[in-house]
């Protein structure tokens, strides 16, 4: 897999192969391009060594995602970001929202890179909850357990500098 790297050392695809923004020739193109967010959410787990991890969930008005864990002290409601969360993600792809089911695509630097999917429901009480998660894109994907990504709850105000 031919890939470049971010301002930020994250690796992405040299020719992106999503299906839901398939007219995407270049991602680098986008790493100029501001991330507005239009929804937020996150969750909270503990590392083996007790370590407070933020997973967070950012989705663009533009129609692009991304992904990221972050440490933290406590539990806060409120986000902020300092840099370009689409330049600083391990995460990053596209979605589709149809109804209240969001539909995501998006590249991750696990194992030197690979493609995930997943489906969710949106609602605005109750947050996004996750109900299928696939290693892979199209037809050639295989459906893995990601259990602390169930359930995920919105960020009230997110920050960007």
């Amino acid at each position: 897999m031919n890939r470049y790297q971010t301002v930020y050392g994250v690796y992405r695809p040299e020719k992106p192969k999503f299906t839901i923004q398939s007219n995407i020739i270049s991602l680098k193109e986008l790493d100029t391009t501001l991330f507005n967010v239009k929804m937020a959410y996150h969750t909270y787990l503990k590392n083996y060594d007790g370590l407070l991890l933020r997973d967070v969930m950012l989705f663009s008005d533009d129609g692009r995602f991304c992904s990221f864990m972050m440490s933290e002290e406590t539990r806060i409601e409120s986000l902020i970001i300092e840099e370009n969360p689409w330049l600083m993600a391990d995460e990053v792809g596209f979605y589709v929202i149809q109804n209240d089911t969001v539909m995501v695509e998006y590249f991750t630097n696990f194992q030197g890179g690979q493609y995930h999917t997943f489906k969710g429901v949106i609602s605005n009480e109750e947050g996004l909850r996750i109900f299928e998660y696939y290693q892979g894109l199209g037809r050639f994907k295989a459906k893995i357990n990601k259990p602390y990504r169930a359930f995920l709850n919105p960020i009230e105000e997110v920050f960007l500098h």
